[in-house]
């Protein structure tokens, strides 16, 4: 497979048991039937519906990657909760 490098984005993992079914409720691409070494384009959706970013999701070995603008990574995650 080709490798392009796109030195305007970073690449965010989400790992975890949960992760697939999180991500499926927030991306408009199907990543609960996301297999190994598959990837597919979505956007990440904010409640309203509105597109926040777009991205290509990847199925690894530790959870599911998912590049986004580097400007917009940091952005995209949810803040850290303290236990």
């Amino acid at each position: 497979m080709p490798i392009a490098v796109l030195s305007d984005r970073a690449v965010l993992t989400v790992a975890g048991a949960d992760a697939r079914h999180f991500l499926h409720n927030v991306v408009t691409c199907n990543v609960e039937t996301l297999e190994a070494g598959a990837a597919r384009f979505g956007a990440l959706l904010a409640p309203q519906g509105k597109i926040l970013a777009d991205f290509f999701a990847a199925r690894g070995g530790g959870g599911l990657c998912r590049p986004a603008p580097c400007g917009n990574g940091a952005a995209l995650l949810p803040p850290a909760r303290g236990d």
